[in-house]
């Protein structure tokens, strides 16, 4: 396949199908985020299960990301993604079953299924910049990225819209999941991605172990790790603690879509401002970002104070993920990258998978303000790391030594 020059951000047609993935996929996503709380809370006994479904969705996400990776790596992405998507479709029909059965067990192992397929979403940001070319790789994962802006609006209106759609509430924010993944399906059909090339089976490459001990290596996931862990542990529990303080659900519903146009509007020009500052100062400065969402969290509970410390923690979150995806493709070769973006996504969706898990009984058990207080010391020794590797990399003149 030819690439299209990425000159300009919408000349690329395919660039374009691959952010309306992006969308759909993350309002999917979205509806997950802003119900699992709320449909633990109503199905099993104990309020500190709540997160349980979220949770195991990213666990799911977590133990299929590797085999997701190797997968594209054999049948292509186009493969990798139908694949995911179909079955990410089935499992929130399994979930909008469980929710009218009024089965917890059951709703664990649908969001179990859906989080399987959602894995292949990860990927859309790689499939990006083979798509576009290197020499356009952070703007192309910018601008697919931003694909989450329409996510923001319209994942947690359609789960507010139909809440009660079925006479069961949340079970109609599934169906309505399970019709994004089918269009999502449909858009993947017309984009134009590279031949799977055999190199991985015909070329030596370095073995895993020495890939993952390159500093490039290191300091990318880590960023990435911090980047989605200290994002989903204070989002998921974000309507939980609201309902504490006494908020409404419509309100936690807007936070959350604050929260999504927060990682995704930055998306715009991320990749320029990383251009212009520097990779790992933009990195830094996402740090910065989520310590002081922390910070928000730490000095009150009211509505505003809740939108506010979500649009940082968002803006935060894309500044030091986009730039940590960015960093990675510096850690491979052509022919070491389903392995590498498979071990990469590996650890971050753990760390996801963990922070789900756990938000709820950090929650129940150790209090708001001990999840932030945490956050705030985890991405602090981020930020020193960085420091110490953009000292190192200037001093060497590259980021892949």
């Amino acid at each position: 396949m030819e690439i299209q020059p990425l000159t300009n951000a919408f000349v690329n047609k395919d660039i374009l199908r691959l952010s309306a993935c992006q969308a759909l996929f993350m309002s999917s996503s979205s509806i997950m985020i802003t119900t699992s709380a709320m449909i633990g809370a109503n199905l099993a006994e104990q309020v500190q299960y709540a997160t349980m479904g979220a949770g195991m969705t990213f666990l799911a996400m977590m133990l299929c990301s590797y085999p997701m990776s190797m997968l594209m790596g054999r049948i292509g992405r186009r493969g990798g993604f139908i694949v995911g998507a179909i079955t990410a479709m089935s499992g929130a029909v399994l979930v909008v079953i469980s929710i009218l059965k009024h089965d917890f067990l059951l709703y664990c192992l649908s969001a179990f299924i859906m989080g399987c397929g959602m894995s292949c979403g990860q990927y859309l940001r790689f499939a990006a910049v083979e798509v576009a070319g290197t020499l356009y790789k952070g703007k192309a994962i910018s601008y697919v990225l931003a694909g989450g802006i329409v996510a923001a609006v319209l994942g947690p209106n359609l789960a507010r819209f139909t809440r009660d759609l079925l006479n069961v509430e949340f079970a109609g924010a599934y169906v309505g999941a399970a019709l994004l993944y089918m269009l999502m399906i449909l858009i993947i059909f017309f984009v134009d991605f590279p031949d799977v090339k055999n190199k991985t089976q015909s070329t030596f490459t370095t073995p895993l172990l020495q890939i993952i001990a390159r500093p490039v290596f290191i300091v990318a996931v880590v960023s990435a790790l911090t980047a989605y862990g200290s994002m989903n542990l204070i989002m998921t529990a974000t309507p939980l603690a609201m309902h504490q303080h006494g908020h409404e659900f419509s309100k936690a519903a807007v936070v959350i879509q604050w929260h999504i146009l927060g990682m995704f509007v930055p998306s715009l020009f991320t990749g320029a401002l990383i251009q212009r500052l520097g990779l790992v100062p933009m990195m830094m400065s996402g740090c910065l970002m989520i310590m002081l969402c922390t910070l928000c969290n730490l000095s009150g509970s009211s509505y505003a104070q809740y939108v506010l410390a979500l649009v940082l923690l968002g803006v935060g979150w894309n500044f030091l993920f986009v730039g940590a995806t960015q960093l990675l493709t510096n850690a491979y070769s052509e022919a070491e990258k389903s392995k590498t973006q498979g071990a990469n996504d590996l650890l971050v969706a753990f760390s996801v998978a963990i922070t789900a898990l756990s938000s709820g009984w950090f929650l129940s058990k150790l209090g708001w303000l001990f999840m932030n207080t945490m956050v705030l010391a985890s991405v602090g020794v981020t930020l020193v790391i960085l420091i110490v590797f953009n000292f190192s990399a200037y001093r060497h003149r590259s980021y892949a030594d």
